[in-house]
């Protein structure tokens, strides 16, 4: 068996019938009710079967196809085997992303004071939200924050949520932000995550 995007090319071993086999037909089982799906002459022993893509929002759906063949008479064989067929859906819309972070940082000598707005742009609230992103040097550090649970592991930095303000509902936004110390430079970190989701940057 091949498949290539929503078709599957399958094959079987031919039939034979005293009164001689009119055509093969293949079947798809759907939750137990026999779907035909495909129709090939007797003298075929294999052919390509065009299945549905998935709906735009299901990665892949799994399709159980069997064969048999139809004699002269209209006496349907025993069913083959099935086979199991995953269609992917390569139409998926671009993901939306469910949250936007505007990064602003103000450097003095060795020293940093930092904002952070957070943005719910999803449709669903961002619960015990945690943001998390890495310094661009060595030399930036976390001393003190506000809004937020503040820690630092050499570069990586979390910023998570407080009891007031653990969640935020669809539209809504939040500043937070710390003082900090650096070594000469003082880059923008170049990606944020909330959960685990990367956020756009404004």
């Amino acid at each position: 068996m091949n498949v290539i995007l929503n078709s599957a090319r399958l094959s079987w071993a031919a039939s034979s019938d005293p009164d001689g086999i009119a055509c093969y037909y293949v079947y798809e089982d759907k939750n137990g009710t026999a779907v035909r799906v495909a129709t090939f002459q007797p003298a075929v022993t294999e052919g390509t079967v065009l299945l549905p893509f998935p709906p735009l929002d299901v990665v892949s759906e799994v399709h159980h196809l069997y064969v048999v063949a139809v004699d002269s008479r209209g006496e349907a064989s025993p069913p083959s085997g099935k086979v199991a067929v995953t269609i992917y859906n390569d139409r998926l819309p671009a993901p939306t992303k469910r949250c936007e972070v505007k990064y602003t940082s103000w450097s003095w000598r060795t020293g940093m004071s930092t904002n952070i707005k957070i943005s719910n742009t999803g449709s669903v609230p961002l619960t015990d939200w945690r943001l998390t992103f890495a310094f661009a040097d060595s030399g930036q550090r976390v001393t003190s924050g506000w809004s937020a649970a503040w820690s630092q592991a050499a570069s990586a930095v979390t910023a998570a949520g407080l009891p007031w303000n653990k969640d935020l509902a669809p539209g809504q936004s939040l500043l937070i932000g710390f003082q900090g110390t650096h070594t000469g430079a003082n880059p923008p970190p170049a990606a944020f995550q909330i959960n685990g989701t990367p956020c756009t940057q404004s």
